[in-house]
């Protein structure tokens, strides 16, 4: 048997091991019941189908019965965790109550064609407290997909089943039958679509008409072929695609709401109106890039069309959704928030090869039967966008959700959300051909239950991590790591069975938690005598499916820190100002005394100074204890040293002479001193 359920704090996990899941209502009382096809780890032999109830708030087994068995030799490879047998489940509505059916195949894939042989059908009912699967049809030859219809909107459900057959030596062509359900089973009636290639894209109410048609595509994606019933038995229009795209580059079908079928294209949304008398009122928009990624939410007037926006890097685009209207008109754009961007980016990282792996995926599309108000619903991109009874939509946080897909919801008042693997979200189509399912896959596989409030009001708080061999400083630019060259170790502390993705730069990788915790090395590339600086962080993806993420500014600090610095005075004070710069996170000392750099590591600080010349010693100290010294000449007033001597020592002796000039006296030219007499000697007597 499957392991037991696991419980955790906000959910339980089911089952693993899952190929199908779906919500119905088993036991008539008003509140969904999950039912799941689940391959049997002991015993791969076996597939079984169990189905879980809730009450008291925990979720218990209803019991399981054997879907199928074979007699497995003991060297055969391909048990059903390969894929040698596999089951899909459905919801049919038949006169008011609801059944859920068993699908089964051999999957087989002949290099061209995927499919799978014996079909047969079986239905789950709860008989009393016990499980009981009651086979309907078997061996009803190949299918590659089921899907169900209400042809005739009498809430009598049909089958279609796409069977891919051989045609001689060319390419095999499908055949469509339907499945008319009748008092004693089924009754089968072959829909003739002519000659040709046609492939089945969906089934909606596209001509006005009361009940759903069944669109296809012809394969040169020149025809859109629909059927309708009738009176006078199946209704076959045809209509040119030359309106709707260029068939060489091709497109295919969205969906329908409110008689207008929803196209994606090379040139981005297309929708079109197909009455009975033909193809008409074509209306487009750009989008962000050739076939867009479009979901459609809600039904009627009031259905909305979700674009999502940067899936594919490639294009350049921010990741984001965009909501429009049915008349294409743009009504919000949304950006991702940075944690769900970082959750995408890392998934496109992670290598392929990777198949122990839970699937990481970032939940994208509408919740089938929409909120517990009953409200039409899109989850995904961390926001659920609902569309309100007055036709306004609504946007809320909602929890980052990833891998798996959301089934619908479940228990009383519809309080449970219900996330489990499948081909699409819902149950109205099961694929049986090229399942492609390894041993690995299989594995993680799981069906879970989640309570609604913990999708629509996450709880804050970053995952568990402890660092240890790093420094986190706060700094202008939010938090940054620093380490020493190899790097630092984080221990990552969450429930077993937690997808861990942790992201260095352009560089993924995905383990799991085993027993309670792991720890994962840190390090960044780069030329190991050069210090690195690059975005590090670790995404969380619970077995319920909740992400959660922490991201790292980190630097790799593998050389000494970096220090500029040099002093300046002004004339005559009593103080230097020595100032530099370090990098962001670097200490500074100045003579011993701490000084506290800027946000952009720059520092300034006045130091006392005389006229002679002193060091003063500045230490620049990184987070991980690494010092670089230096001693800066500082002196203040003024530096004999630097003055320009030689103009000084000419300036001074021309201003000594004009001095000196000034201050020797000059006789006045009417005070000359004439002496008396002519001038002439004379000689004097004894």
């Amino acid at each position: 048997m499957p392991p037991a359920s696991g419980a955790t704090d906000s959910g339980q996990v089911l089952a693993t091991h899952v190929l199908s899941s779906v919500t119905a209502d088993l036991d008539g009382d008003g509140a969904n019941e999950v039912v799941a096809v689940v391959a049997d780890p002991e015993e791969p032999a076996f597939l079984r189908v169990e189905a879980w109830s809730v009450g008291g708030g925990t979720w218990a087994s209803l019991g399981a019965t054997v879907v199928r068995h074979w007699d497995a030799a003991a060297r055969e490879l391909r048990t059903a965790h390969l894929g040698a047998e596999t089951a899909g489940l459905l919801v049919l509505r038949n006169a008011g109550r609801t059944r859920v059916l068993v699908v089964i195949g051999r999957p087989y894939d002949d290099g061209a064609t995927p499919g799978a042989c014996c079909l047969g059908l079986a239905s789950v009912r709860l008989v009393g407290e016990r499980l009981s699967l009651e086979p309907m049809r078997d061996d009803l030859g190949s299918a590659e997909s089921v899907m169900v219809v209400d042809l005739e909107a009498d809430g009598r459900d049909e089958l279609v089943i796409t069977m891919p057959i051989p045609e001689g030596d060319g390419p095999w062509r499908n055949a469509f039958t339907l499945l008319r359900q009748v008092s004693d089973g089924y009754a089968a009636e072959p829909i003739d679509l002519g000659d040709g290639i046609a492939y089945l894209n969906f089934a909606a109410d596209t001509d006005g008409l009361p009940g759903d048609e069944l669109l296809f595509m012809s394969e040169d994606n020149g025809e859109l072929i629909r059927a309708a019933a009738s009176d006078a038995g199946m209704r076959i229009d045809r209509a040119a695609m030359t309106d709707i795209f260029e068939p060489r580059s091709g497109g295919w079908i969205a969906g329908a709401a409110d008689g207008r079928l929803i196209f994606v294209t090379e040139r981005g949304i297309v929708t079109a109106r197909w009455p009975v008398d033909g193809l008409t009122g074509v209306t487009e928009t750009p989008s962000a890039g050739p076939f867009p990624s479009v979901w459609i939410v809600g039904s009627g007037a009031d259905a909305r069309l979700i674009e999502v926006v940067g899936l594919d890097a490639a294009m350049g685009h921010e990741l984001g959704m965009r909501v429009y209207t049915l008349d294409l008109e743009l009504e919000l754009a949304l950006d991702a928030p940075p944690e769900v961007d970082q959750l995408w980016q890392a998934m496109q990282e992670v290598q392929s090869g990777v198949v122990e792996m839970p699937d990481i995926y970032p939940q994208l599309g509408p919740i089938p039967g929409g909120l517990p108000d009953g409200r039409p619903a899109f989850l995904g991109l961390a926001r659920v966008v609902a569309i309100n009874a007055d036709g306004s939509s609504e946007v809320h946080e909602a929890a980052q959700m990833a891998g798996g897909q959301v089934m619908g919801l479940a228990g009383p008042g519809r309080s449970w959300l219900v996330r489990g693997t499948g081909w699409f979200p819902g149950d109205a189509t099961a694929w049986l051909g090229g399942i492609g399912f390894d041993a690995g896959q299989i594995a993680a596989s799981t069906v879970a239950v989640v309570p609604v409030d913990s999708v629509l009001a996450p709880a804050e708080g970053d995952p568990d991590v402890t660092l240890d061999g790093a420094t986190v400083l706060n700094t202008a630019e939010g938090p940054r790591v620093f380490a020493a060259t190899g790097g630092f170790r984080a221990t990552v502390a969450a429930e077993p069975g937690t997808a861990v993705l942790t992201t260095i730069g352009d560089r993924a990788n995905v383990e799991e938690i085993a027993s309670g915790q792991t720890t994962i090395d840190i390090d960044l590339a780069g030329r190991r005598d050069a210090s690195a600086r690059d975005t590090a962080g670790i995404l969380l993806i619970g077995p319920l499916g909740i992400a959660r993420s922490v991201t790292w500014d980190v630097t790799i600090l593998r050389e000494p820190p970096a220090l500029s610095a040099a002093s300046s005075f002004e004339l005559f004070e009593g103080h230097a100002t020595l100032s530099g710069e370090v990098a962001v996170g670097t200490s500074i000392t100045v003579d011993g005394q701490p000084v506290e750099p800027a946000a952009d590591g720059r520092f300034e600080v006045e130091i006392p100074a005389s006229p002679w010349p002193r060091d003063v010693l500045v230490v620049a100290r990184d987070p991980i204890g690494q010092e670089v010294a230096r001693n800066i000449e500082v002196v203040g007033i003024v530096d004999l040293r630097a003055l320009p001597w030689l103009p000084i020592v000419i300036a001074a002796t021309i201003g000594a002479g004009i001095v000196l000039f000034l201050r020797t006296p000059i006789p006045r030219s009417d005070e000359r001193l004439v002496p008396e007499g002519d001038g002439r000697l004379e000689e004097i007597d004894g």
